[in-house]
């Protein structure tokens, strides 16, 4: 449960394939990477399960979160499946949303206290994204976490990961841009998203980079070639959103030509490992390209990827911060030599995470001289 752990059906309609990635495309690099990681010989997922023979067949719910712990999320009917059963729990890559990384009383639903607190009942330890998900959940009472960053972080079952720039002289980059004009108003700087979300398109549209979807209508259908005239009048309400000048023509001929959404993790990285850069306010559309070594700049809007990009030390910008969008300065200033060994440091501690709630896994050990050089 949580995430999904498979692509949608390829020959699903576009709505229902979107309906099964939890509506928005990144999800799946969740649950993808921690049914990965767990060393299973079967698996069910979802809620739809007699709880009698989940006890009889399974040994272990685990649950690919993501920012679950928010106002608008009642996850009580997680809370009812899990309490008619009576097996362990492993939860990972849980978040709080909020406009502050200071606000910790939340106006969070019952139903999602509740499956807190069993979840916290039923496992050794919570893996958190960032210190302020720990800290929100501290305030709830609960204190046995982890942080453990997304799941996704670990999906190359690799202790090392490496980032590659290419050279100066190999000709023009080739980038990957992607958004998030649809959640502008729940941003920590609202304005500013807002621009920064003007300035991302305007640079893709004049230099022509491919422009990364995930959960954004109409432009998805746009893009899928299921335009009308009603979705390019919607479209045009989107352009206003962030104050673009780029008529609803010309956005719809853009998405037409450089627009891309992924609903198979495969091809997404497949996509990506061919750009030279990855840029956008998008957690999870720069963490594929990360996981396929391609150079990736976040620009956090809200605690759900400001947290992680500090936590995971993924080279990061605010959107308060980053200014007007210079893709070649940015490229060129942006260094991964932190966050590589970062992660070679969070890679062990995530083992020892699944150690510490007795979970299988499939993550390759740690040689001696990178525990050396991690410590």
């Amino acid at each position: 449960m949580g995430a999904p752990v498979s692509d949608p059906p390829a020959d699903a309609n576009t709505q229902t394939k979107f309906d099964q990635t939890g509506k928005n495309t990144g999800n799946l690099l969740i649950g993808h990477a921690l049914r990965r990681e767990l060393a299973v010989d079967s698996y069910a997922f979802g809620t739809g399960h007699d709880a009698r023979q989940v006890n009889e067949n399974f040994d272990l719910i685990a649950i690919p979160a993501a920012n679950f712990i928010y106002e608008h999320f009642d996850f009580g009917y997680m809370a009812d499946f899990i309490e008619r059963t009576t097996l362990p729990c492993l939860m990972v890559g849980l978040g709080a949303q909020s406009s502050s990384l200071t606000s910790l009383d939340l106006n969070i639903p019952a139903g999602t206290r509740r499956l807190l607190k069993i979840i916290a009942e039923r496992s050794n330890s919570i893996g958190v994204r960032g210190e302020y998900t720990a800290s929100v959940l501290e305030h709830l009472g609960i204190t046995n976490v982890t942080l453990t960053g997304c799941p996704s972080l670990y999906m190359t079952l690799e202790p090392e990961l490496k980032i590659r720039k290419r050279e100066s002289d190999e000709g023009a980059l080739r980038v990957a841009v992607n958004g998030s004009n649809n959640v502008i108003k729940h941003s920590f700087a609202p304005s500013f998203a807002a621009d920064v979300e003007r300035h991302l398109l305007d640079t893709a549209v004049r230099d022509n980079y491919a422009y990364v979807l995930q959960n954004e209508f109409p432009e998805i259908d746009i893009v899928l070639g299921r335009s009308t005239a009603d979705q390019a009048a919607q479209a045009s309400g989107a352009l206003q959103r962030i104050g673009s000048q780029l008529g609803s023509s010309a956005y719809t001929a853009f998405l037409q030509k450089s627009g891309r959404v992924f609903f198979s993790v495969d091809e997404w990285s497949h996509f990506i490992r061919r750009m030279d850069f990855s840029i956008g306010t998008r957690f999870h559309g720069n963490m594929i390209a990360l996981l396929s070594g391609v150079p990736a700049l976040i620009i956090p809007h809200d605690t759900r990827t400001l947290e992680m990009s500090q936590l995971m030390k993924i080279p990061h910008v605010t959107v308060d911060r980053i200014g007007k969008i210079d893709i070649a300065r940015l490229y060129d200033s942006t260094s991964f030599d932190e966050f590589s060994r970062n992660y070679a440091k969070l890679y062990q501690d995530y083992i020892r995470f699944l150690d510490l709630n007795n979970v299988a896994h499939r993550l390759n050990p740690v040689s001696s001289s990178l525990e050396v050089s991690a410590n």
